[in-house]
């Protein structure tokens, strides 16, 4: 199993506004643990994971799945089982919450391979991605089709030592920004650009028509797994929240 960069998580999240969550989930488990893993999914997840054809892609989702659901349960203080999902107009997940007193809570997933994150948070939008660096993807064919004018020239002229985490900097950035809006891919990649330069911080440099969107989102890159590349963006508002990483183990599972 691959060792996480992050520290344990020690203690259920205690989600705020103040507070970004993102947690590390390595995903490899055996037939005992994903047997209990499965049993606190619905049944309409249960019929996604029956989908993968793949049996290595199917313990993933089963595993990541459940974890997110002991993460949001320990914040709603019932079983994982019993977690609502609603789903908007794209896809997107959003807890289904009966307290209108409270902030939101708010969540995104993302996996790669056999590495997974879930950012949290409570009453600000979120995205999280984490994809892994295939040295074989052809980066440059990639984001001539799907980046913005702005970034591939950005890409070219990167370093040639640094283009493919440039190039992967900016997908996870990129996906980040569409599973945070919750417009998934129905909103074009090239509409909208982040800064490609791996030594640089992370940044929403344009969104077509949309001046306000950069003022509006944070935008910062992790270090998760070695041979991964991995970004979240939440909504700022006027204060900055504390961005508190870990690592879940499955065997925390209950």
């Amino acid at each position: 199993m691959t060792q996480s960069p992050w520290p344990r998580l020690a203690q259920p999240l205690q989600l705020s506004r103040q507070t970004v969550f993102v947690v590390h989930v390595p995903l490899e488990t055996d037939d005992g643990q994903l047997d209990r893993l499965k049993s606190v999914l619905s049944p309409d997840e249960s019929t996604r994971a029956d989908r993968y054809k793949v049996p290595q892609p199917r313990r993933h989702f089963i595993a990541c799945r459940a974890v997110l659901r002991q993460l949001l349960g320990e914040c709603l203080n019932c079983s994982p089982a019993e977690v609502q999902f609603d789903y908007g107009s794209h896809g997107k997940p959003a807890l289904r919450q009966s307290d209108s007193t409270s902030p939101r809570i708010e969540f995104s997933v993302s996996h790669s391979s056999d590495q997974a994150l879930i950012a949290m948070t409570a009453g600000r939008l979120i995205g999280v991605d984490i994809e892994q660096q295939d040295p074989s993807v052809r980066i440059m064919k990639l984001a001539q089709r799907f980046f913005s004018a702005r970034e591939a020239t950005e890409l070219m002229r990167l370093p040639e030592a640094d283009q493919q985490a440039g190039f992967f900097r900016g997908w996870t950035c990129k996906e980040a920004y569409l599973k945070a809006t919750g417009f998934g891919l129905s909103f074009p990649l090239n509409k909208f650009s982040v800064s490609l330069d791996p030594r640089q911080p992370a940044q929403l440099l344009e969104v077509v028509d949309q001046p306000t969107e950069l003022t509006r989102w944070r935008l910062l890159t992790l270090s998760p797994p070695e041979g991964f590349a991995a970004a979240v963006m939440f909504e700022a508002f006027h204060e900055e929240p504390q961005l508190s990483v870990a690592s879940f183990d499955l065997r925390q599972f209950r």
